[in-house]
């Protein structure tokens, strides 16, 4: 049986801190000088800041990051909410789009051309595949994991999300993808498997990223 070593949930705010910085800092020179190539290399930096601190404090991975075969009505189940959960932040872009269309158009084109800027299959590797375990290693696994001692299921989605909605670094897109963030920090705590946010995230960007490749230049990344 294993024995939990639960940490204090400070210490996930202290790591989500310098994820950040590291995203703010490092990530846009290695972008812009690998293209998405670079997203790669960043996706693989955050891999490490969820994982390093696992082993430098102590904490076994296994509790960390619970892997387990997901059952099949489980991946109906996230499926499912999946797609509710993509109507809500759809509807937030709409509203942001209508506020502030310029800018929004700006962002979905951006990320679009940037994402269509290689092959498919490297593409959906690089920004579906990698974000699913590395991202999901980090939010869901470390961080999340370090808010288990509070007793508040909500408080915990709730900020988990609104951190993953500050995570990406864009003020465009932070309401549909807190919403998607409360989405996956659900399926996280309710079934201590990060095999289905994985499945989450990697559905989310690989449907984004076929939008992407379907509609001219990219314009469908974000939109």
């Amino acid at each position: 049986m294993i024995q939990e070593k639960q940490p204090k949930f400070y210490i996930g705010l202290i790591v989500f801190a310098a994820a950040m910085l590291l995203l703010l800092f490092a990530a846009p020179p290695i972008q812009a000088s690998l293209g998405i190539y670079g997203l790669l290399l960043t996706e693989m930096l955050i891999l490490a800041c969820g994982v390093t601190p696992v082993f430098t404090l102590g904490y076994d991975i296994r509790l960390v990051l619970p892997v387990s075969r997901p059952r099949l009505h489980q991946v109906f189940g996230v499926l499912l909410l999946w797609i509710g959960s993509l109507l809500s932040a759809y509807l937030a872009a709409y509203i942001t789009m209508y506020l502030s269309p310029d800018k929004m158009f700006e962002v979905s084109k951006a990320i679009g051309d940037y994402l269509t800027g290689a092959p498919l299959l490297v593409s959906l590797f690089i920004s579906a595949v990698m974000p699913a375990v590395c991202e999901e290693t980090l939010c869901r696994g470390f961080i999340q994991y370090t808010f288990g001692g509070l007793k508040n299921k909500w408080l915990v989605i709730a900020v988990i999300g609104v951190l993953f909605g500050i995570f990406h670094w864009n003020p465009f897109r932070f309401v549909p993808t807190m919403l998607l963030g409360f989405a996956l920090a659900y399926i996280m705590h309710e079934t201590r498997n990060i095999v289905l946010p994985a499945l989450f995230h990697f559905t989310n960007n690989g449907v984004t990223l076929l939008m992407s490749y379907a509609m001219p230049s990219g314009a469908g990344a974000d939109d």
